[in-house]
């Protein structure tokens, strides 16, 4: 624990890089990377945020512990600006991130998602909250055998050949949920015959 009773995350951390891996549909996915500027989780994000990609951002995350260890509450948010934001706003919400209560406080408290937004976003002058939609909130990863084939046919019938000569078979995995999947020889012949297909009808075109 730190002196003001919570969570030491930043000792606990220390020196290092927040690495920053998103799936936006292509064929690798993104990663980026910044140096850990406090080793406290919300403020390296934020910095991410604006240094990597230009966004200014305020993150709120935290943890609700009993005195037993068990947690209790935890989650957070992250409001984001849009381009050319009224100083106004600015100001105010940097002001109003000072005054919120912690947001492990607020959900130990039974505070909604939307509870928080109103609290956040309250008495902020000619502007209404609107909520324009809902997303369930999951630990999920998009992989699937299917998208493993796709990107072992990208590779190219020589490649293919290779696995199937050298190595008997291939292990395809997953960049972000690390999940494995192995494809044997006769898989792998298959894959070969829709590489040399996709080749052929490429030639074509």
């Amino acid at each position: 624990l730190s002196s003001t009773g919570k969570l030491d995350v930043s000792s606990a951390l220390g020196k290092g890089y927040l690495n920053v891996i998103k799936d936006l549909g292509l064929k690798e996915p993104y990663i980026g990377y910044v140096d850990l500027v406090s080793g406290e989780i919300a403020e390296d994000i934020a910095y991410y945020f604006a240094s990597s990609e230009q966004i200014p951002s305020a993150v709120s995350l935290g943890i609700f512990v009993s005195p037993e260890g068990k947690i209790l509450s935890s989650g957070g948010f992250i409001v984001q600006l849009m381009p050319d934001t009224d100083e106004r706003i600015i100001s105010f919400l940097e002001k109003k991130m000072q005054e919120i209560p912690p947001i492990s406080s607020m959900l130990y408290d039974g505070k909604s998602p939307e509870d928080i937004l109103q609290n956040i976003f309250e008495g902020m002058e000619g502007m209404e909250l609107k909520i324009t939609e809902k997303s369930p909130c999951q630990y999920k990863c998009s992989c699937s055998r299917a998208r493993m084939e796709r990107n072992i046919i990208s590779l190219g019938i020589k490649e293919i050949q290779n696995m199937i000569d050298e190595q008997e078979g291939a292990e395809a995995q997953c960049h972000f949920c690390n999940t494995k999947y192995w494809f044997d020889i006769e898989e792998l012949e298959r894959l070969k015959n829709e590489a040399v297909a996709k080749e052929a009808v490429a030639k074509n075109e």
